[in-house]
Protein backbone atom coordinates (compact mmCIF):
# COMPACT_ATOMS: atom_id res chain seq x y z
CA UNK A 1 0.00 0.00 0.00
CA UNK A 2 1.08 3.54 -0.67
CA UNK A 3 2.12 5.72 2.27
CA UNK A 4 -0.71 8.19 1.52
CA UNK A 5 -3.28 5.52 2.40
CA UNK A 6 -1.63 5.07 5.78
CA UNK A 7 -1.34 8.82 6.26
CA UNK A 8 -5.04 9.36 5.53
CA UNK A 9 -5.91 6.47 7.84
CA UNK A 10 -3.71 7.94 10.59
CA UNK A 11 -5.33 11.37 10.35
CA UNK A 12 -8.82 9.87 10.27
CA UNK A 13 -8.16 7.67 13.31
CA UNK A 14 -6.62 10.49 15.35
CA UNK A 15 -9.53 12.81 14.49
CA UNK A 16 -11.98 10.01 15.31
CA UNK A 17 -10.55 9.89 18.84
CA UNK A 18 -12.01 13.35 19.46
CA UNK A 19 -15.46 12.07 18.52
CA UNK A 20 -15.14 8.89 20.61
CA UNK A 21 -12.96 9.71 23.60
CA UNK A 22 -11.54 6.85 25.58
CA UNK A 23 -7.92 6.70 24.43
CA UNK A 24 -8.25 3.67 22.18
CA UNK A 25 -8.53 4.80 18.56
CA UNK A 26 -5.65 7.27 18.85
CA UNK A 27 -3.14 4.43 19.29
CA UNK A 28 -4.24 2.90 15.98
CA UNK A 29 -3.78 6.37 14.44
CA UNK A 30 -0.25 6.66 15.79
CA UNK A 31 0.59 3.17 14.51
CA UNK A 32 -0.75 4.10 11.06
CA UNK A 33 1.38 7.26 11.17
CA UNK A 34 4.51 5.22 11.92
CA UNK A 35 3.71 2.78 9.09
CA UNK A 36 3.12 5.74 6.73
CA UNK A 37 6.53 7.16 7.65
CA UNK A 38 8.33 3.81 7.28
CA UNK A 39 6.65 3.28 3.92
CA UNK A 40 7.47 6.82 2.76
CA UNK A 41 11.20 6.47 3.55
CA UNK A 42 11.27 3.08 1.82
CA UNK A 43 11.96 0.77 4.76
CA UNK A 44 8.86 -1.31 4.08
CA UNK A 45 6.91 -1.85 0.89
CA UNK A 46 5.07 -5.16 1.31
CA UNK A 47 1.42 -4.85 2.34
CA UNK A 48 1.78 -7.88 4.61
CA UNK A 49 4.69 -6.32 6.50
CA UNK A 50 2.85 -2.99 6.70
CA UNK A 51 -0.22 -4.65 8.20
CA UNK A 52 1.90 -6.69 10.62
CA UNK A 53 3.79 -3.62 11.85
CA UNK A 54 0.51 -1.71 12.15
CA UNK A 55 -1.09 -4.48 14.22
CA UNK A 56 1.93 -4.96 16.50
CA UNK A 57 2.41 -1.22 17.09
CA UNK A 58 -1.31 -0.67 17.70
CA UNK A 59 -1.64 -3.40 20.29
CA UNK A 60 1.72 -2.69 21.95
CA UNK A 61 1.06 1.03 22.31
CA UNK A 62 -2.50 0.45 23.47
CA UNK A 63 -1.41 -2.00 26.16
CA UNK A 64 1.63 -0.04 27.36
CA UNK A 65 0.60 3.61 27.01
CA UNK A 66 -3.18 3.85 27.44
CA UNK A 67 -3.20 4.04 31.24
CA UNK A 68 -0.48 6.72 31.25
CA UNK A 69 -2.31 8.81 28.65
CA UNK A 70 -5.55 8.54 30.60
CA UNK A 71 -3.87 9.86 33.75
CA UNK A 72 -2.39 12.78 31.81
CA UNK A 73 -5.56 13.81 30.01
CA UNK A 74 -8.37 13.14 32.45
CA UNK A 75 -9.24 15.20 35.51
CA UNK A 76 -9.20 14.12 39.10
CA UNK A 77 -12.02 11.98 40.33
CA UNK A 78 -14.49 13.03 42.97
CA UNK A 79 -12.83 10.58 45.38
CA UNK A 80 -9.49 12.38 45.05
CA UNK A 81 -11.17 15.74 45.76
CA UNK A 82 -12.84 14.30 48.86
CA UNK A 83 -9.50 12.95 50.10
CA UNK A 84 -7.94 16.39 49.62
CA UNK A 85 -10.77 18.00 51.60
CA UNK A 86 -10.30 15.47 54.40
CA UNK A 87 -6.62 16.45 54.69
CA UNK A 88 -7.63 20.09 55.17
CA UNK A 89 -10.16 19.44 57.94
CA UNK A 90 -8.75 20.08 61.39
CA UNK A 91 -5.75 22.08 60.22
CA UNK A 92 -5.07 25.37 61.96
CA UNK A 93 -5.20 28.62 60.00
CA UNK A 94 -4.31 32.19 60.87
CA UNK A 95 -6.90 34.90 60.31
CA UNK A 96 -5.44 37.47 57.87
CA UNK A 97 -8.35 39.96 57.71
CA UNK A 98 -11.11 40.61 60.22
CA UNK A 99 -14.25 38.68 59.31
CA UNK A 100 -17.10 40.94 58.21
CA UNK A 101 -20.57 39.43 57.80
CA UNK A 102 -19.06 35.99 58.36
CA UNK A 103 -16.46 36.30 55.61
CA UNK A 104 -12.73 37.00 55.62
CA UNK A 105 -9.33 35.70 54.63
CA UNK A 106 -7.15 33.09 56.29
CA UNK A 107 -3.69 31.74 55.66
CA UNK A 108 -2.84 28.05 55.44
CA UNK A 109 0.73 26.94 54.72
CA UNK A 110 1.59 30.34 53.26
CA UNK A 111 -1.46 30.44 50.98
CA UNK A 112 -4.32 32.89 51.51
CA UNK A 113 -7.85 31.52 51.22
CA UNK A 114 -11.27 33.10 51.31
CA UNK A 115 -13.09 31.78 54.32
CA UNK A 116 -16.38 31.96 56.12
CA UNK A 117 -17.29 31.47 59.75
CA UNK A 118 -20.37 31.66 61.94
CA UNK A 119 -18.66 33.87 64.54
CA UNK A 120 -16.60 37.05 64.37
CA UNK A 121 -12.90 36.43 63.97
CA UNK A 122 -10.14 39.03 64.20
CA UNK A 123 -6.86 39.28 62.29
CA UNK A 124 -4.05 37.39 64.03
CA UNK A 125 -6.35 34.86 65.70
CA UNK A 126 -6.16 31.15 64.96
CA UNK A 127 -9.01 28.98 63.77
CA UNK A 128 -9.56 25.42 62.62
CA UNK A 129 -10.88 24.27 59.26
CA UNK A 130 -14.16 22.38 59.59
CA UNK A 131 -14.93 21.96 55.86
CA UNK A 132 -14.45 23.40 52.41
CA UNK A 133 -17.16 24.97 50.29
CA UNK A 134 -15.90 25.16 46.70
CA UNK A 135 -12.94 27.56 46.91
CA UNK A 136 -13.74 28.81 50.42
CA UNK A 137 -12.70 27.28 53.68
CA UNK A 138 -15.22 27.07 56.51
CA UNK A 139 -13.51 27.79 59.83
CA UNK A 140 -14.43 28.10 63.48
Amino acid sequence: MDYTVWLIAAIALIVLEFAMPGFVVVFFGFAALVVAFLTWIGLISSSGVQLTIFAVLSVASLVTLRRTFQRWFTGTSQDENVAQDERLIGQEVVIVDDFVNGRGKVELNGVKWHAKASKKLKAGQSARIVSRDSTQLVVE
